[in-house]
Formats: structure tokens, sequence, C-alpha cells
């Protein structure tokens, strides 16, 4: 991130945020640090805020909401502690969200910023049943341009990694190794090793040094 470009903007807009649910990468210190500024404010978008836990969603929500102490109407008033008591099923995550997310789903959308295709009229909300089971369609506006959404047709297609590699599959992964948490330790043996995520533990240590000391230059 320019620094000199960006430190005096107060809004920041940050699409794909699901890719910031990791702390200890360097790109979420990043952004951490630059919305740590006082007075800066932030929206993200994501088509997939939870990847794999919950804990994916507060380490977003930490990066706007860096105090774990809350105002928001929720019990404990710790967001910390009310994600663990979310892990253990004793508190719902909803709850939370409904506080700091706007969901907008295709029939959402469609039913209150929605056209008929036919008549060209708005679409009455408390009609909305027969666009739902296709006996209407409907399209929305974008650009002055009539958009529609695409019709699914899910089908279920039946595939088998080990019939078709015959036990290739298992011999790469088992060569891969297992996955690991925090800085890559050393391999054993023949196994590889691939940094997916937490990229910054795989530069080299004067590469660090240096872009640390850049980054200390600019701050």
């Amino acid at each position: 991130m320019n620094i000199l470009i960006y430190k005096d903007r107060n809004f920041v807009l940050i699409d794909e945020s699901h890719n910031l649910r990791h702390q200890d990468t360097q790109r979420y210190k990043v952004v951490q640090n630059f919305l740590a500024v006082a007075g800066k404010r932030c929206c993200f978008l994501t088509g997939t805020p939870r990847n794999k836990s919950a804990w994916d969603l507060y380490y977003q929500i930490k990066l706007f909401h860096q105090d774990d102490k809350t105002d928001l109407p929720v019990d404990p008033p710790d967001l910390k502690r009310y994600f663990k008591l979310i892990e253990k099923g004793e508190k719902k995550l909803p709850d939370l969200l409904s506080n700091i997310l706007v969901r907008r789903t295709r029939n959402h959308i469609l039913r209150w910023y929605g056209f008929d295709s036919k008549t060209h009229q708005p679409i009455d909300p408390s009609k909305f049943r027969q666009y739902e089971n296709g006996h209407k369609r409907a399209y929305v506006l974008v650009g002055g341009k009539h958009q529609f959404f695409p019709n699914r047709v899910l089908k279920t297609i039946e595939y088998s990694i080990e019939d078709t590699y015959q036990g290739l599959y298992q011999d790469l992964r088992n060569y891969l190794g297992r996955s690991r948490k925090g800085k890559p330790k050393k391999t054993i043996g023949k196994e590889l090793t691939y940094a997916r995520y937490g990229l910054w533990h795989y530069v080299k240590k004067e590469m660090k040094r240096t872009l640390q000391q850049f980054e200390t230059r600019w701050d």
C-alpha cells in the first residue's frame, strides 16, 4: 500500500474482504495499521465472509473494531469472549452480525429493486412469490440496462479422484505433508511444502529487514 498516496483517505472500501481473515499475514497487518488511524471509516464487501469458522469473521471485524470491548448489543459485551461462546454453540453468530452486516441475496435485490420483464413496472414485494417459482421473470437496472440473473440449473456429477488417478493423488498428498500453523518447520525426508497462506513466513530474513525498514521510513 502506497502510504504517500492513500494516507489522507478517510474512507476505505475493501472488496473480497474474506482474504483478510488471517491476522498473521502481512496483508492483514498493513490494513490493520492503516485503519488504526483515528477517523478512518471502512466498508467490507464479500460473498463468502466465513470460510472455515466463525473466527474468520472475528478477524475481519477486528480490523474496524480493534478493541474487544464493544457497545454492540451482545452479551457478553466482549468480542473475543462472544466468539468463544459461538464456538461452543452457546451463542449465535447472526445475533452479532445483524448489527454490522447488510446481506443482499439475488431474491432480495429482485424483490425490492426489480422490474417485471413484460410490464417493466417495479415489482410489488407482496407478490414476489410468482417470481420465485419462475412463473414470471424480473430484472434490475444496471447502468441503464436490463440485467437478468442467470437461472441456476443444478446437476449432480459423481467423480472419484481415486478412480481417475489410481493412487497418484494420495501420493501427492503424502509428499505435501500435513498443514502446519505458524512458521514453516523443517521438512521431513522428501516432504514438500508450499505457501498458500502466510506468505510472509517464507520471505528471506534479509528481505524482511529491508521491507520493514522501508515501511518504517514511510510510516
